[in-house]
């Protein structure tokens, strides 16, 4: 069965005596509202199931990747329908020191060479 992946929308709404700034961070936001001089609310304004190519489209849309979710550019699941890596426990054959191996499998020198899609990742140290 093909993934489903879901969309959100968040409406922030800020209460201010001056005109609000732009370019907070959301970080910012939420202290403006809670320890800030700004009363504020957020509410949800539509929530939507998504299919692989929706998604990779609105991911593309973002300024993001499809590989986010690990989809190609038209939304295909680049590992199938399992939803599982590709092959860990071969991978693994290759390795000499159980220290070389990430947390899903990956090797760290592989993992802190490529460019990290979501911001975050194993560390390299």
């Amino acid at each position: 069965m093909p993934r489903r992946f879901h969309k959100t929308v968040i409406q922030i709404e800020i209460l201010s005596e001056d005109p609000y700034p732009d370019g907070k961070s959301l970080q910012d936001i939420a202290y403006d509202i809670e320890d800030g001089e700004y009363s504020g609310r957020i509410h949800r304004v539509s929530s939507e199931e998504l299919d692989g190519p929706a998604m990779a489209d609105a991911l593309e849309k973002q300024g993001s990747d499809p590989e986010f979710f690990r989809l190609d550019q038209d939304g295909v699941d680049l590992h199938g329908d399992d939803n599982e890596p590709d092959s860990i426990p071969a991978a693994l054959d290759e390795i000499d020191s159980p220290s070389q191996i990430s947390a899903d499998g990956q090797r760290l020198t592989e993992a802190c060479a490529r460019p990290r899609s979501r911001g975050f990742g194993p560390g390299c140290g």
